[in-house]
């Protein structure tokens, strides 16, 4: 009966060692979020220069006195050349774009008589590195820049058409440089819109996603068809965003999610291996292995850095059960901490499937404590068991026991 209690106050201080390892790993999670913080402001500082993140706003013809006519029609195929950025650590994503437009106005009202202004509008004009000419009705303007009177700027060309007739069509090429996302507002009648790159994980955002998509390792390809339901109706933007599918900030902060489940099973493994090797782990010992398992992701935050998370992972996680291992052979001196190590790598294996599982995390993830707690519950029922047979065996009276065997 001592022992049984012995083992559930044990239990209790082991709980307690869990909890108060929340502490560091909380305090990891926020190394975490401070360093992604920085990346962010990298980030900033690369756009700030080179360009930032950005919007096709709008193409329209003012004419007579200002009334604004969108597109009938517009095509836009947009090709992206994506290169990495670096600064001190930290890089980002830019990229240079092609785009090439062509659109159609209808208007009978159009004549040469009339001031028409063709208007291109982003929502930054710092990165257009090149003079923007457009070809209206067979004819080439040039397209200035030009402050409203709200806020920002646009390019204007004034146009003036050769004769009168019901459509008028124009073309023009923009090259300018952005940062990891490219979007368009919805504006004229029927749209039709591509982007081409050779970047191999793009995330499509906004309120429409493409119709058509092409991903390989090689690049992509999108083709958006908007017709005029959805023209002149603010029904927001959409685009594509060159994103980092390995970003080691986002990793690392999932890794410490699961840092509570690899504590437990690396402690749940440490009382098998007591129950079965009869040598005790004190609860001092319980604490020095739990602080180790959580310097694991600080670890894994500093080595994903300047490597790649694989390799992070693989060498943090190296580190940890040597370190570990020697441990444990030198408090057990049994050959079972061969057994507790080996269960340890189960626990970072686990833990990396988990991360590699992204959408069926949550099911491994249950599936994983669910045994834990099956483990637990035989543990302490063999427990139970064992205890009743010592008291038999010594004389002793046990109180739960309520069958009596008949020979």
């Amino acid at each position: 009966m001592r022992k049984n209690r012995s083992f559930a106050l044990k239990g209790l201080f082991i709980g307690i060692i869990v909890i108060v390892l929340l502490i560091p790993i909380t305090l990891i999670r926020a190394t975490i979020d401070e360093r992604q913080s920085l990346s962010n402001d990298v980030e900033q500082e690369i756009s700030a220069s080179w360009g930032p993140r950005m919007t096709v706003e709008d193409i329209y013809l003012y004419h007579g006195e200002k009334r604004k006519l969108s597109p009938s029609s517009i095509q836009i195929d947009a090709r992206l050349d994506p290169q990495q950025l670096h600064r001190s650590i930290y890089e980002t994503c830019v990229y240079g774009a092609d785009m090439k437009i062509n659109g159609v106005f209808r208007d009978r009202t159009l004549n040469s008589a009339m001031t028409n202004k063709l208007v291109l509008k982003f929502n930054d004009l710092s990165s257009i590195h090149k003079e923007v000419v457009v070809n209206f009705d067979g004819q080439s303007y040039p397209m200035r820049i030009q402050r409203l009177e709200d806020s920002g700027y646009i390019l204007v060309a004034e146009v003036r058409p050769m004769e009168k007739k019901e459509e008028y069509t124009f073309s023009l090429q923009v090259e300018f440089n952005g940062t990891k996302s490219l979007d368009f507002k919805n504006f004229g009648d029927a749209m039709e819109i591509g982007i081409h790159s050779t970047w191999p994980s793009p995330s499509f955002t906004g309120n429409h996603l493409p119709d058509t998509r092409e991903i390989s390792d090689e690049g992509f390809t999108a083709h958006w068809s908007l017709m005029n339901i959805y023209a002149n109706q603010n029904a927001g933007s959409f685009g594509v965003c060159l994103v980092d599918p390995v970003n080691g900030y986002t990793l690392s902060d999932r890794c410490t999610k699961y840092a509570i489940l690899v504590i437990l099973l690396v402690f749940v493994a440490a009382v098998i291996v007591e129950l079965i090797s009869k040598r005790e782990i004190s609860l001092v010992q319980y604490a020095i292995i739990g602080l180790s398992l959580a310097l694991f992701y600080c670890l894994v935050l500093a080595f994903s850095e300047f490597i790649p998370f694989g390799a992070a992972y693989l060498i943090a996680a190296l580190m940890t059960t040597a370190s570990l291992g020697g441990y444990f052979l030198g408090i057990l001196r049994h050959r079972s901490a061969w057994l507790l190590t080996g269960l340890t790598v189960l626990a970072y294996v686990v833990m990396y499937i988990l991360l590699s599982l992204e959408a069926y995390a949550l099911l491994a993830g249950s599936i994983v404590l669910f045994l834990l707690l099956v483990a637990l519950m035989t543990l302490t029922a063999r427990g139970s068991t064992s205890d009743k047979e010592d008291d038999r065996r010594n004389g002793g009276y046990a109180p739960n026991d309520c069958s009596t065997e008949i020979e």
